[in-house]
């Protein structure tokens, strides 16, 4: 198993992106899911913001390892300008070899794909 993670998936750890929550008066639908529980100490939140059908903006918040920042952070990005369809939702699987995240903790980027699926669940 590998000791060290890839320079891209340490770069979204210390500079993730689109981490927090929209404000109240965010323009368009806000569209909120989430997977995992606080009891496990893993949980991931997502918030996409929906204009004119199309993913504007995302946000995310957690509770979890590094690895499911990286996860989060790289997802959120791909979201953005993306049809606002859970087939839009890039896999989970496809994020961890995208961020060469270890085997053993790739449960965690699909634990992030589930947090943005369920945002169409609603």
């Amino acid at each position: 198993m590998k000791d060290t993670l890839s320079a891209l998936a340490r770069d979204h750890i210390e500079r993730p992106r689109n981490r927090g929550k929209f404000s109240g008066n965010a323009p368009g639908t806000i569209l909120h899911g989430e997977a995992g529980s606080e009891a496990s100490g893993v949980l991931v939140r997502f918030q996409l913001q929906v204009l004119d059908d199309s993913i504007e903006a995302v946000h995310f918040d957690l509770l979890g390892p590094p690895e499911l920042i990286a996860a989060a952070s790289c997802l959120s990005e791909k979201l953005v300008a993306r049809k606002a369809v859970s087939a839009s939702v890039p896999p989970g699987l496809v994020v961890a070899r995208e961020l060469d995240l270890p085997r053993a903790v790739h449960g965690l980027a699909l634990l992030a794909e589930d947090g943005a699926l369920a945002c169409f669940d609603s």
